[in-house]
């Protein structure tokens, strides 16, 4: 449901404008006729009923122009959250965008440091991301044999026995804490 209606109060701010122009006819004819037959007959049944009737629809108009108030407020009040909230999540995706570039130049230093092929290098980001080699061998037009033996010499190089060790070295930097008792608590 949109901000302008809701399940308690279905009706949109146009359908009570709506609503409330024909209630302030009503009432204009009401009145009108109150007073004619006020003049013609004076107070009757009749009388009473037709003020009556004024009445509650000078009522409903007030509770309806209260409402669509309210509507009003809540929508601006839901405009500047959502606006806030767009702020707020346009700062953190830069703030990851960051991130994840400095991490990445992390882990292009350390294969740097392993000595790392090229194809190799490709083939251990795509590891890390959780590639399986047939996938990985279709993504960069290799056999999956060349790929699981590039694999095995990306293990050999970093002194890394298998695919879990290798992506745990990295995932390690990331779940370090001064206190690690703190983080299974």
């Amino acid at each position: 449901m949109g901000a302008a209606t809701t399940p308690k109060n279905w009706w949109s701010i146009s359908s009570r404008l709506v609503l409330i122009l024909f209630a302030i006819a009503l009432v204009i004819f009401g009145i009108y006729d109150t007073i004619t037959d006020f003049r013609l007959e004076g107070i009757t049944a009749d009388f009473f009923a037709e003020l009556a009737f004024v009445l509650i629809s000078l009522h409903y108009i007030a509770i309806n122009f209260y409402r669509i108030a309210l509507h009003k407020k809540t929508i601006r009040s839901l405009q500047t959250e959502n606006f806030k909230l767009g702020t707020d999540y346009s700062a953190l995706k830069e703030r990851t965008r960051l991130l994840r570039n400095n991490y990445r130049q992390e882990i292009q230093l350390q294969f740097s440091k392993w000595s790392l092929t090229a194809s190799e290098t490709s083939i251990g980001f795509l590891l890390l991301r959780g590639f399986a080699f047939q996938q990985i061998a279709g993504l960069l037009n290799k056999s999956e044999r060349t790929v699981r033996t590039q694999a095995i010499s990306i293990y050999e190089k970093s002194g890394l026995g298998s695919r879990s060790e290798f992506a745990g070295f990295f995932m390690e930097a990331l779940f370090e804490m001064e206190d690690e008792e703190s983080f299974f608590d």
